[in-house]
C-alpha cells in the first residue's frame, strides 16, 4: 500500500466516521440504532487502523 493512499483512505473514513457519528446521535432512539452503531464502530477502528498505517508508510 503506497503512504498516499493509506492517508487518503483515512480521511475518507475519518469524514464516513463523523457522518456515522451525527447519524448515531439523530437516531439513537429508533430501531436503526443497532447498525448505524455497528457502522459507526467499524469505521472508527478502521480510521485508528488507517493512522497506524499511514505513520508507518510514512517511517519507511
Amino acid at each position: 500500500m503506497d503512504a498516499e493512499l493509506a492517508v487518503n483512505s483515512f480521511w475518507f473514513l475519518s469524514i464516513f466516521t463523523a457522518a456515522m457519528y451525527i447519524a448515531r446521535k439523530k437516531y439513537k432512539e429508533k430501531k436503526e440504532f443497532g447498525v448505524i452503531d455497528k457502522v459507526f464502530k467499524f469505521c472508527f477502528v478502521g480510521s485508528i487502523l488507517m493512522i497506524l498505517i499511514s505513520l508507518y508508510l510514512l517511517i519507511i
